[in-house]
């Protein structure tokens, strides 16, 4: 998601550093402003359950799911700053990133990709959390 991992508070300051950083790969792959995936279906910004809306919402499961693989390798994907290069809506990670910045880096490249491969649905925008509804996924 463009927020986090569901069951993980962090304070905002805290949380700001990343998400700074994954907004930025996010207009780098897709070229969007990352800002209106906040909010975005049931999962896309901070926590989430219920039925994915649609891909991009899937995409922001993913990226939840991702993130709660770091917290259990020990990594705060919150905070982790990570080195990426982008060159004409490609990015990659740095050889040079240690292993948690090169986990969270990864998660957060999977997402831009897989929103990029997403429809992009204004509907799904500002989406009340009440509409999400039905099993949570588990994580692959």
């Amino acid at each position: 998601s463009a927020g986090g991992y569901s069951s993980h508070a962090v304070s905002p300051a805290k949380e700001r550093r990343n998400i700074l950083q994954f907004g930025r790969l996010i207009e780098c792959v897709v070229g969007i402003y990352p800002l209106e995936y906040n909010g975005y279906g049931c999962y896309c910004g901070m926590g989430g359950h219920g039925r994915p809306v649609d891909k991009t919402d899937w995409c922001c499961h993913a990226h939840d799911c991702c993130y709660g693989k770091a917290i259990k390798a020990g990594c705060n994907p919150y905070m982790k700053y990570y080195n990426y290069e982008c060159n004409s809506m490609q990015a990659t990670c740095s050889e040079q990133n240690d292993d948690c910045a090169k986990l969270v880096c990864g998660c957060d490249l999977q997402a831009a990709q897989c929103f990029r491969s997403a429809q992009f649905d204004n509907n799904f925008v500002a989406w009340p959390n009440e509409e999400c509804y039905g099993a949570t996924p588990a994580c692959p």
